[in-house]
């Protein structure tokens, strides 16, 4: 491809190339892009699969439903695309800091596919991680593609991830904010604008596929110093909450690995696991942001 620019128009392709800001907009515009396609792929999937498989909700057998996703996802993880399997946005963060943004060809699609497997089976999980790891996989395999150099290949890497979130909830500002807090970690000038750029063009991909959805509705409300000191209160009981599930995850993935069973029977009963609670509690079944809806809507049960 760089022969066939270089020899058809070469004045048009050297600028391009040796003017760094035009050619981090234009890619990053393409990159957010794919990622935001990336997101409404996934999206599509579980709505697809949801629908096949909410027939068979009430069965009593139900709760291996889950399970077989589970246990199916890490397959195609281990034995397809013979991929470790990992948490998503720290793998992202991992490879900005260590790895020069490099990620994987193979990442571009497997989180997707095994998220589609394992969320759409009910599976407590959410989309923002697999869209993350794909988003940024093929940002960094763009730039590798076109020989683009370290902090090149990292601007990308985080225009894809934008793009991704932005598309998955149709809010191009939060995909901005997270990655150049979360992912990328710094406000530097030379990530602000490709960044913002791919979190807009994520968005309108979604928004030209699926229409103007917003993924949780708003409304107008007043704030007194009581909702103040509630949120207070509400801010401590959060974090002593996400503290409580870090250890609690670390200390199941320290027991799992103990038990020396394949990967894809310990993901089979933690799904079943996950089953039986959702026969109790169906709003523990999938991403859960039905039940957020209804929350904010005030109609939650």
């Amino acid at each position: 491809m760089k022969r066939f620019f270089s020899w058809r128009i070469p004045g048009t392709w050297t600028l391009f190339r040796a003017d760094d800001r035009l050619l981090l907009i234009v890619s990053g515009m393409v990159v957010g892009l794919a990622g935001g396609f990336a997101a409404y792929l996934l999206n599509r999937s579980l709505i697809f699969l949801f629908d096949v498989l909410k027939p068979y909700r009430t069965c009593a057998w139900s709760f291996v439903i889950p399970g077989a996703g589970a246990a199916l996802s890490v397959l195609f993880l281990t034995r397809v695309v013979r991929e470790k399997g990992g948490h998503g946005v720290p793998e992202v963060i991992y490879s900005v800091s260590r790895l020069g943004g490099r990620l994987s060809a193979r990442a571009m699609f497997s989180r997707l596919v095994a998220s589609s497997l394992t969320i759409g089976s009910g599976g407590s999980a959410g989309p923002e991680s697999p869209v993350v790891i794909s988003g940024a996989a093929i940002g960094s395999n763009i730039a590798r593609f076109f020989s683009m150099n370290e902090r090149q290949r990292v601007t990308l890497l985080g225009c894809g991830a934008a793009g991704a979130i932005s598309s998955i909830f149709n809010a191009p500002i939060a995909g901005f904010v997270f990655v150049l807090e979360v992912v990328l970690g710094e406000w530097s000038k030379a990530h602000i604008v490709p960044v913002a750029v791919a979190s807009v063009a994520g968005a309108q991909i979604n928004r030209l596929l699926s229409g103007n959805q917003i993924a949780f509705s708003h409304h107008r409300f007043q704030v007194s110093w009581q909702d103040t000191l509630a949120c207070l209160g509400l801010a401590l009981f959060a974090a002593l909450i996400s503290v409580l599930m870090t250890r609690g995850i670390r200390t199941m993935h320290q027991i799992a690995g103990k038990t020396g069973l394949p990967a894809w029977v310990k993901a089979a009963l933690g799904g079943c696991a996950v089953g039986l609670i959702g026969i109790a509690v169906p709003d523990a079944l999938g991403e859960g942001y039905h039940a957020i809806r209804e929350m904010i809507e005030g109609a939650y049960a």
